[in-house]
């Protein structure tokens, strides 16, 4: 810190001796603290004195025509002095300069100790009445000491001369607030007590620095002084005089007034710490890349004038499970129907879809097609049924209500050909009032009940966060329609803790979008409350989460062949999760299968289908019945992937072509052909998967990882599975219990396996084999049915 004149010191030492006494008690602002006018009296204060107010003072602006400038002066007074402008007890002062620098040297000056009152600059533990220093910092803190309180009430005067691109902030640690003073002197009055210690820490406040407030203005295509995308501040304001302007960054700003005639267009997340005033339009816009998004607002925030948001839906002609994010006084077709005048009609190309329930065209508001088959469905709750809505051109959009919605693409679409399968991506623009603030929806509904919710807010939502105050769900998963899954779509089960999910390839998380809607599982009448502390914005692409992982697991997903074989996507999936310590019950842990319009297929737990189960690690034959359904194609694909379970063999049956394929670690590809006019080919419970223990020996070298299979064995021929005995002859012995020989032949093995044909010679009941190579035996289990 480099010195400063004398003269400039004698001045800063008289202003740290100045005070005044026109105050301001025009702004004024309390705060209730932890102790009544009972403990007050215990310190000395009449109970009749409050002192459960925090004040602050607004004083005259400091006069300009003083011979220093860029100074920082902190007083302490006790509150009666400071009203009857008695003498100051303690006070510092920083200069700033861009010649200081902010080493500690000889001209700071070190802070001696008062018998009483202190206050001073905590520069790393030394305290110092008086501190040169560079030019401020934004987000520099400089920490204050202050201690030996004789009374109860205090006022800190702060004076800031010069500074002006500069705003200082008063941090007082225990009443946890932060007071901005500006140019001029203010005063900050705060109480302390001995009944609450931390109201006399040494390190109770420090000051701390933030730019000034700024205006950002775009007028005649030209943003002044420059574009606040990403550069603005939660102090600044911005005003959109004229034409289109756009935030294409996340942005922090205070008040934004926007014009009549004149857009604003938000591409990222706006965060907003005050209001704004909407005269013309407010966009928040939606990409293949992004989401326009309102951050976390407080109660106080004020929006005025509606917005209109846009949802991006991709190139898949499928189902959508969608919400709005505001609440519109204009019909569904005026907003997602882009207001069209007929089915063919295409106001705004690449905007807008079309939405069906009639054979006349416009009827009710639908456009019409050869079936009249509907496509926008509310959940009926108590029938557990998708319901059509009644209308598009009477019903408007409600923030948060749930919508299942198939979509085609933009209005380009030919609905007049009913083999047009053609596709696009879309926008959907919906134009009402922002929700902001708590949000609830209720249900009514019994145990076992699934419900559609929908995001209320422009913002991602947390759903972990959004289900922790929510009431009478069953949390552990939710359910979200993917339609880059199967042809048109389909549900995949997503765990909300961490976003893992049952189908790989999706992206489904625990990140709700905005303008979307999901499924969960209710125990009873059910409250889903959201909050404005449940948003997440940003978390657009880069949370994506990769499906469950776990050590010991099978995951089987069902693809048509075609798909399979040219990288597209699955039709449907699920999950069984095998861990010591889980048990086989059915419970909260696992994840019942909503079903989709096509192709499903799950767990079978005696009765009720999983998309995700949790069990113990597999005994020896021990079966899990598959389910299958909704075929719409005549060949299919299941890809049948194990991790770990080293001790188990896992076999997939087909009950319909009576084969059993042993599943090995990886990845298992079982291909099968449906033909419905054979029962057991499209039977739901054509498959199942049984599981065997491995068997073999740790101590030797060629029988080691030797497996027999199926155990137990129900037709005529047994099988050994032995990889290090490749091309090499063995020798096996069958016994029963009673030690007499039933089998007893020299066998080759090839492709690790040897194969051996009982011919009936086994009756039911329980044997032992006993294979021999090279002078080592070991004997096996096995039971005949």
């Amino acid at each position: 810190m480099k010195s400063i004149t004398l003269l400039t010191l004698a001045l800063f030492i008289s202003a740290l001796l100045w005070q005044s006494n026109a105050i301001n008690y025009g702004v004024e602002q309390k705060i209730q603290l932890d102790y009544d006018a009972e403990e007050a009296s215990n310190d000395g204060i009449s109970a009749t004195t409050s002192i459960s107010e925090r004040k602050v003072y607004q004083e005259e602006p400091i006069a300009t025509n003083r011979a220093f400038d860029n100074l920082l002066v902190v007083q302490l007074y006790t509150l009666q002095n400071y009203n009857n402008g008695g003498s100051v007890h303690d006070s510092f002062g920083i200069h700033f300069d861009v010649n200081n620098d902010n080493n500690l040297t000889p001209v700071d000056a070190v802070k001696p100790m008062n018998f009483f009152e202190n206050l001073g600059i905590n520069y790393n533990g030394t305290y110092l009445s008086f501190e040169s220093r560079e030019m401020p910092q934004v987000n520099e803190v400089y920490s204050m000491y202050s201690a030996g309180y004789q009374s109860t009430q205090y006022v800190l005067k702060i004076i800031v001369d010069g500074l002006p691109h500069t705003s200082f902030y008063l941090d007082d640690n225990y009443a946890n607030t932060s007071t901005l003073f500006e140019n001029g002197t203010s005063a900050y009055s705060f109480t302390v007590s001995s009944s609450f210690p931390l109201s006399k820490a040494t390190d109770r406040f420090s000051i701390r620095v933030n730019a000034a407030p700024s205006t950002y203005t775009f007028e005649d295509g030209t943003w002044t002084p420059e574009n606040p995308s990403g550069v603005s501040t939660a102090l600044d304001d911005i005003i959109v005089i004229d034409g289109t302007a756009s935030l294409t960054a996340d942005t922090e700003v205070k008040n934004i007034s926007i014009q009549a005639d004149a857009t604003l267009e938000i591409h990222n997340v706006l965060n907003l710490t005050g209001n704004i005033s909407n005269l013309g339009q407010l966009v928040f816009v939606s990409t293949a890349t992004g989401n326009g998004e309102l951050g976390t607002i407080s109660e106080t925030t004020s929006i005025l004038g509606n917005a209109t948001v846009q949802r991006y839906f991709s190139n898949n002609r499928s189902y959508r499970m969608v919400s709005s994010p505001v609440t519109t006084s204009t019909s569904i077709r005026a907003n997602w129907q882009e207001a069209a005048t007929n089915n063919t009609d295409n106001p705004a190309p690449g905007f807008g879809t079309h939405i069906t329930g009639s054979i006349t065209d416009q009827q009710n508001g639908f456009d019409g097609t050869v079936t009249g088959n509907p496509s926008m469905f509310t959940v009926n709750v108590g029938a557990q049924t998708f319901q059509a809505i009644a209308n598009t051109d009477v019903n408007t959009l409600t923030a948060g209500d749930a919508f299942l919605l198939f979509v085609r693409g933009d209005r380009n679409i030919d609905l007049n050909d009913p083999n047009n399968n053609a596709s696009s991506a879309t926008v959907l623009r919906t134009t009402g009032s922002l929700a902001t603030g708590t949000q609830s929806q209720n249900f009514t509904a019994t145990d076992g009940d699934f419900v559609m919710f929908g995001n209320p807010y422009q913002s991602t939502v947390d759903v972990a966060s959004v289900f922790s105050n929510s009431t009478n769900l069953h949390t552990q998963y939710y359910y979200v329609y993917d339609p880059t899954r199967a042809t048109y779509g389909a549900y995949v089960t997503v765990d909300p803790s961490d976003g893992t999910n049952n189908f790989p390839g999706s992206t489904a998380n625990q990140y709700l979008q905005p303008g979307q809607a999901a499924q969960v599982k209710v125990s009873g009448n059910a409250t889903i409350l959201f909050d404005e502390s449940d948003k997440a914005p940003g978390n657009f692409t880069a949370t994506n989460r990769n499906p469950i992982l776990d050590n010991n697991m099978l995951t089987v997903q069902l693809f048509t062949t075609e798909n399979y074989h040219n990288n597209g996507p699955g039709h449907d999936s699920f999950i069984i999760r095998f861990a010591e310590g889980y048990n086989n019950l059915l419970d909260a842990t696992d994840a019942v299968k909503p079903m989709n319009f096509y192709e499903n297929i799950a767990i079978n737990h005696n009765g009720t289908y999983l998309s995700i189960a949790q069990r113990e690690m597999p005994q020896a034959s021990e079966v899990y019945q598959l389910f299958t359904s909704g075929y719409q194609y005549s060949e299919y694909t299941l890809k049948l992937t194990v991790d770990g379970l080293d001790s188990n063999m896992l076999f997939l049956d087909d009950h319909a072509t009576g084969t059993r394929t042993l599943l090995e670690t990886g990845d298992n590809i079982y291909s099968f052909k449906i033909d419905v006019n054979n029962p057991m080919s499209i039977d739901t419970a054509r498959f199942s998967i049984l599981s065997e223990q491995r068997l073999g020996v740790e101590n030797s070298n060629f029988l080691s990882s030797i497996l027999l299979y199926p155990n137990p064995i129900k037709g005529n021929t047994l099988y050994i599975n032995a990889p290090k005995l490749n091309g090499e002859e063995l020798m096996l012995s069958i016994i029963d219990l009673s030690g007499r020989k039933i089998y007893e032949e020299t066998l080759d093995c090839n492709a690790n396996t040897v194969t051996i044909p009982l011919n009936n010679k086994l009756a039911s009941g329980v044997y032992l084999a006993t294979v021999t190579h090279q002078g080592e035996a070991q004997t096996y289990r096995f039971i005949k049915e």
